[in-house]
């Protein structure tokens, strides 16, 4: 008997490079981030997206953990002042980064 061949897994490609991009920025940027990765070709959704323009115009964050079954680390999040909205777009270990809607830099990690 011949089993059917199972489908394949995603590729969790971005899943193994946003903690590297992560600890670049914890290292090298002087103020918070708010970072999105993706991979070239990905797509920013639209709530990313929106979130991504308001951080870069106000430059402040409250994020409210959600209450349930599940453990959370913290009740809130909030950075007052000073958060650097950041969109990494990555091709292999190369990662243009979109600072605030503005700035662009290119990072090795």
């Amino acid at each position: 008997m011949e089993l059917p061949e199972l489908p394949k897994g995603k590729k969790r490609t971005e899943a193994k490079i946003d903690g590297r991009v992560a600890q670049w920025f914890f290292d090298n940027h002087p103020n918070p981030v708010l970072l999105e990765v993706k991979m070239k070709g990905g797509e920013v959704k639209e709530h990313q997206q929106r979130l991504i323009n308001t951080i870069s115009k106000e430059r402040k964050f409250k994020y409210k953990f959600p209450d349930g079954r599940t453990r959370t680390p913290l009740d809130y999040i909030i950075v007052p002042s000073g958060l650097d909205a950041v969109l990494a777009v990555c091709e292999g270990r190369t990662c243009e980064c979109v600072i605030n809607n503005k700035k662009t830099l290119t990072i090795t990690i």
